[in-house]
């Protein structure tokens, strides 16, 4: 967890206070997370975009794949929506 963790912190390493991992006196992980955006719908999965932009991936449940922004702004349109071929529909 800590690993996946410093990935998403150091892809969005311009966005200061988001997340934080560092190791203590006894070598122990620390971690403090931080609320970036609000407004999903059974957020299942996150990642950064690994290309210098800052945004955030964030997997809802249902099958859309959510954009949060440099600035914390989750953006209107999904980035990809699968709900369609969700035998589960957009009401999971």
């Amino acid at each position: 967890m800590l690993r996946y963790a410093r990935r998403v912190c150091a892809a969005g390493a311009g966005n200061a206070g988001r997340c934080c991992a560092t190791r203590g006196k006894d070598s122990a992980p620390k971690l403090a997370l931080a609320k970036v955006a609000n407004g999903f719908h059974d957020p299942v999965g996150v990642t950064a975009a690994n290309d210098g932009s800052g945004r955030i991936f964030v997997v809802e449940r249902a099958g859309r794949v959510r954009v949060v922004d440099k600035n914390g702004k989750v953006l209107p349109e999904p980035f990809i929506d699968l709900t369609n071929f969700n035998p589960l529909g957009s009401d999971v």
